[in-house]
């Protein structure tokens, strides 16, 4: 923030993306899931984006209710994409010994698909509502944007290289990336003759104290979680919680990931990120790996729903901070953020039955469930969002919510009579949307 970061954020997300259907809606999107990535706080980056989306997107026609719960979808996403991963990541080393880079090569296809549910999301809603994208006049130019995006690429640079090729810990690759933009801003600025020693002096200042106030809650609050594991562990609550749940279950797959994913959801409410994950990684990640799951699908699914757990009511705290933003009701907010990112809730259950999402498996698999799982997502958007190619009827919404699921159920006979259906329903909404067209040219020709 001190070097202007969210500025250059918010101004490339709308030179990206400002110009199509919705851009207002799809820009917010884009920097949640950047600003997201990199705070590793679903409610600080709902603040931050949402105080910048939320006017420009009910400007532009939106609803207050839909542009609170896509800033807070976007937002909550954030912290699952690689190579940041709010740096959950770096634990999720220590937990299940596996390199860096295994495990963001494991997260990007779901983190993916997340975003890309937030897009179609934004799309139909701006379609359904007749909304364009930000007028040219208002758009920053794509060429200033570009040039400025050095201030981010090369730390992330710096950190992938520190990460992969020099094979460093995740504290000195930070170190070297946060050292590495300094330096990038402060030649920017000598360059711009912007920048004297005593105004260097009271920059570093300011990011000194920026960086420890915005880490003191984070520092408590693992420090809380650290002793809360610790508990567990020496009274052996974490295996006897595993145990439970397997117990519970009777055995069977389906019903332990529903229980994992309940107290994922239960225990992830209200906690930060990544104190939320290492709890969730002693005492429901056990369960599942008891069950046959592998480590890493098992932590990536509890660390899924953790964050998830920030749109879930009661307590879904990022749709409340949004819902203050956009001054709508907070309870019906924070279930409006829930319907809308229901389908986000299928994907885990995939790469748990369909490792090969998490490239646990063939490359041809992880293509060919990549691709379905993007079509279910169009399908079960197109049904909570009541729009396709045009406003689709109850009973076409629940159908097109029963074809994305039956699409992504990772068995053949449901996966091709889901595509089916799709294909049906698709051609269905697409004639009624050209009968619309061909009525409305007739009745202005008259």
């Amino acid at each position: 923030r001190e070097s202007g970061g969210d500025v250059l954020i918010a101004d490339m997300a709308a030179s990206f993306l400002g110009r199509t259907r919705g851009g207002s809606a799809k820009a917010s999107v884009f920097m949640g899931l950047l600003i997201g990535m990199i705070s590793g706080s679903p409610v600080a980056d709902a603040a931050a984006v949402g105080s910048l989306t939320i006017p420009l997107m009910k400007k532009k026609g939106f609803s207050p209710i839909f542009a609170a719960s896509l800033t807070a979808i976007s937002a909550n996403g954030g912290a699952f994409m690689p190579p940041v991963m709010g740096a959950a990541a770096f634990i999720m080393v220590e937990f299940i010994n596996w390199n860096y880079w295994s495990i963001c090569g494991a997260a990007i296809l779901p983190a993916l698909l997340y975003y890309f549910a937030c897009y179609m999301a934004a799309d139909l809603e701006a379609a359904k509502r007749g909304i364009t994208g930000i007028p040219r006049e208002e758009r920053p130019l794509f060429q200033g944007v570009l040039k400025r995006s050095y201030l981010i690429v090369v730390p992330f640079i710096a950190l992938l290289v520190t990460l992969g090729m020099l094979a460093m810990t995740p504290q000195r690759a930070a170190a070297v990336a946060f050292v590495t933009l300094v330096i990038v801003y402060v030649a920017q600025q000598v360059v711009l003759r912007k920048m004297t020693v005593p105004v260097f002096f009271k920059y570093l200042v300011r990011v000194f104290e920026s960086g420890t106030r915005s880490m003191l809650p984070i520092i408590s609050t693992c420090a809380c979680a650290g002793m809360i594991v610790g508990i567990i562990n020496i009274t052996g609550l974490g295996m006897q919680l595993s145990s439970i749940m397997v117990d519970l279950s009777g055995g069977q797959l389906l019903p332990l990931l529903l229980l994992t994913m309940t107290a994922s959801l239960i225990l992830g409410m209200g906690l930060p990120v990544t104190a939320c994950y290492i709890i969730l990684a002693v005492l429901a990640a056990p369960a599942l790996i008891q069950a046959g799951v592998t480590p890493i699908g098992a932590h990536l699914f509890v660390f899924y729903f953790g964050i998830i757990s920030g749109l879930t009511p009661p307590v879904a705290l990022t749709a409340y901070v949004a819902a203050g933003i956009a001054h709508t009701p907070v309870f019906r907010t924070g279930v409006y953020s829930f319907l809308i990112a229901l389908v986000a809730f299928l994907i885990p259950f995939v790469w748990i039955y369909e490792p090969a999402l998490i490239f646990q498996g063939p490359l041809s698999s992880t293509i060919l469930y990549f691709l379905l799982c993007a079509i279910s997502i169009v399908a079960l958007a197109a049904g909570v969002m009541g729009y396709l190619f045009t406003a689709a009827t109850m009973p076409e919404r629940v159908l097109f919510f029963i074809s994305g699921v039956a699409i992504i159920i990772p068995e053949m006979t449901s996966t091709i009579v889901g595509l089916v259906l799709l294909a049906v329903l698709a051609a269905f909404n697409y004639r009624k949307a050209k009968g619309k067209q061909s009525t409305a040219v007739q009745e202005g020709d008259k």
